[in-house]
């Protein structure tokens, strides 16, 4: 019985370090915002929040100011690099400050943690509103308008256009301003699907506009996007529990399972999946900082998911038809919703003659965790457009590595193609426009 014992906790501990090499290299998975949540999940299952790592700002209740100053006062003498982790106290030291109407002492834990954290654009513009009050309005114009160039939030854009015009700063209009020619025999209506930045759509628009040189417009109607087709919390705890399961004996499993008692059947749950990859974290002794890492991410895909794009597609063709003869050739749907179909993990576009569905969601910062810029979203955003528009011209892809409309792995390849469509691509645009006149 002894040596079984010994045998047993032997090959846990190997696993263990299997285990723990596999975690490391797992990718993020994509997050998307969902409609539904699990509705049969046990109360017990808090593991997640109790795994998260809780700031005081995550905590429920009141914050204890001094306990909080006592902590903020401790982070500060720490390195940059070491205090960036915890960077949210002292942003949110200074959010109370504020709320108490203590401008200078705000200003100055504003200023702190965006010294470590500089791409924080609401607290750049919250800095900015506090300047403006103690009356250093240039500097405030000066980051309220870097905060109007980056930000990919639509809110923040909005909030810091009102602000510089507030102070009577100079602030782009949102009205066309182009001055390309385009044939305005050929044109493709773009299609808000679900939410969508309407800051974004306007400059795509005027963008498409000009490398492609037809026309674009957009939909006054906004297409409903619908229930979520696929649950990433879900899929990625099936894809750890397989990896678990996969790699323990047979003997093994049947100990796990008597550990926590449940059967076979019950690991086909959402919550018997959860309880046997905790109880293997524990029996393995996998390292606390992967276990805090699986749960975290659990947690972060709770409610997000991915919509099928075929399905998305179709809804697409039954509201909106392509009329014989029309100058409107196609309808391009934009989402900035995870989209996928099929066996794909993800796509960034799904199109076919007459109809395009685009998602923008695996170009922005936050998804790539990158500071906001929005000239570099745009420009993801209108080389997947370029790409989406020429399949509903009719157009085949060409093999032409540097072109906008080169099939890209991943947002790396993306990247690296040229925002130009290629001469045979131009050649073939250029034939449609005029079999079109």
């Amino acid at each position: 019985m002894q040596r079984q014992k010994s045998l047993l906790i032997a090959a846990l501990i190997f696993l263990a370090v299997i285990y723990s090499i596999a975690i490391l290299h797992l990718k993020k998975t994509s997050e998307l915002q969902s409609q539904s949540k699990e509705k049969n999940k046990p109360k017990e299952e808090q593991l997640f929040e109790d795994l998260a790592y809780p700031r005081p700002e995550q905590q429920s209740g009141p914050v204890n100011k001094e306990k909080l100053q006592i902590r903020v006062r401790k982070l500060l003498q720490k390195d940059n690099v070491s205090l960036r982790e915890d960077v949210n106290d002292i942003f949110l030291l200074g959010d109370i400050y504020a709320g108490e109407g203590k401008d200078k002492e705000a200003i100055t834990f504003y200023q702190k943690a965006l010294k470590v954290d500089v791409w924080r654009l609401e607290y750049q513009l919250k800095l900015a509103r506090l300047l403006e009050k103690q009356g250093h309005t240039d500097q405030a114009v000066e980051k309220a308008k870097i905060i109007y160039q980056y930000a990919e939030d639509e809110n923040l854009i909005k909030d810091a256009q009102d602000f510089l015009s507030k102070l009577g700063a100079d602030v782009a209009e949102h009205k066309s301003t182009s001055k390309h020619q385009y044939t305005k025999y050929v044109e493709i209506v773009i299609v808000p699907i679900g939410k969508v930045s309407d800051m974004l759509l306007y400059e795509l628009k005027e963008t498409l506009q000009k490398n492609m040189g037809i026309k674009y417009s957009v939909s006054g109607e906004i297409l409903d996007i619908g229930k979520v087709d696929r649950n990433q919390a879900e899929k990625y705890l099936t894809e750890i529990f397989n990896r678990i399961k996969s790699n323990l004996p047979v003997k093994l499993r049947r100990e796990l399972l008597r550990e926590i008692k449940m059967s076979e059947e019950d690991l086909e749950t959402y919550h018997g999946k959860v309880l046997y990859v905790r109880t293997y974290f524990d029996k393995a002794k996998v390292p606390q900082t992967e276990i805090h890492k699986f749960f975290k991410t659990l947690n972060e895909h709770e409610n997000k998911g991915q919509y099928d794009a075929e399905r998305l597609l179709s809804n697409l063709e039954k509201t909106f038809k392509v009329k014989r003869g029309s100058n409107i050739k196609g309808y391009l749907g934009i989402t900035e919703e995870d989209i996928f179909t099929k066996d794909f993990n993800f796509l960034f576009g799904w199109a076919h003659k007459g109809y395009g569905v685009m998602s923008y969601h695996r170009f922005r910062a936050e998804f790539n965790d990158e500071p906001p810029n929005r000239a570099r979203l745009l420009k993801r955003a209108a080389k997947q457009g370029i790409s989406s528009s020429f399949f509903i011209l009719g157009i085949p892809r060409c093999t032409t590595p540097t072109c906008a409309r080169a099939y890209p792995h991943n947002l790396s390849e993306h990247d690296q193609k040229s925002f130009e469509i290629c001469a045979s691509c131009k050649q073939k645009l250029n034939a449609f426009i005029k079999n079109s006149e």
